[in-house]
């Protein structure tokens, strides 16, 4: 859509941060240069709710024009930790890089190369994706096991459901008795587009929400039932405490242990473990 002869409005996808979410932005484009950014303008429903950009997506404008930004490649020229650099070429860098990568293959072989998990930002230009496709393309790379993000679902997820490809969508979150946000603050952060809309909508449905979090955040101030302002570093020690209490105080679904899970302790070990730690 066209504002002026000048200006322009495009819609693209909030490229920030990894959330998952991809919200939507209009860009107000003039001379080739992105003015303003503004959030979904669409009709609300249930069905198809406007997909809300966060306010670090809202704000990414500074990200893309700041001063600090890295506009080309530099090479250290001082001590390290000295922060002292000049510019470089990019056929110099890429010269210089390639020329690294064939150093330590042939001293230490495609094993020593290693993508970090995490790397960057997922999309089809860059990051972590597209780095260890080169690196296959270069022979390979160390591999990485699971991730920090969904560790405990890889494992639990195919045992539950037999794939990992499953899931409930956020509507069916108006379904719920009980949401925990751990640690989670949507309302400034998305973590998945409309998160904090489908809170809401829960919590309206009568859905009790508790924020456990040590800042008094916008979720715990819009989102929460109760807020509990946990010590930071302590987590591991809540989660123990509360699974004692489940424990002790007979707080679990025992049919549905009985019926479905295995490992939970020694009479429910399968076939052939019976004396494995459970």
């Amino acid at each position: 859509m066209s504002l002026s002869n000048s200006i322009q409005k495009i819609r693209v996808g909030c490229p920030a941060h990894n959330c998952g979410g991809r919200c939507l932005l209009i860009a107000h484009v003039e001379n080739g240069r992105i003015t303003r950014l503004e959030g979904d303008d669409r009709p609300d429903s249930l069905a198809a709710p406007q997909l809300r950009a966060c306010p670090r997506g809202r704000a990414y404008l500074r990200r893309q024009y700041n001063p600090d930004r890295l506009l080309y490649p530099l090479k250290r020229t001082g001590a390290r930790g000295a922060s002292h650099f000049a510019r470089i070429s990019w056929d110099e860098a890429l010269d210089t890089v390639a020329a690294q990568f064939e150093h330590i293959k042939t001293k230490y072989g495609n094993g020593s190369l290693f993508v970090p998990y995490g790397t960057g930002s997922y999309n089809q230009l860059n990051g972590s994706h597209t780095a260890r496709r080169l690196m296959n393309l270069y022979g390979g790379c160390l591999g990485i096991y699971n991730s920090y993000s969904w560790a405990a679902i890889n494992a639990a997820t195919p045992t539950v459901w037999g794939t990992l490809v499953t899931g409930n969508q956020r509507q069916d979150w108006l379904n719920s008795r009980y949401i925990l946000l751990w640690g989670w603050n949507p309302a400034e952060m998305r973590d998945g587009t409309n998160s904090d809309y489908f809170i809401k909508l829960a919590r309206q449905n009568g859905a009790r929400v508790v924020c456990i979090d040590p800042r008094h955040s916008l979720s715990a101030a819009a989102l929460a039932d109760e807020w509990i302002p946990i010590r930071p570093g302590t987590d591991a020690a809540m989660m123990s405490a509360m699974a004692y209490v489940m424990l002790t105080e007979g707080l679990l679904d025992t049919d549905f242990i009985n019926q479905y899970c295995l490992g939970w302790d020694s009479d429910h070990m399968p076939p052939g473990l019976e004396s494995a730690e459970s």
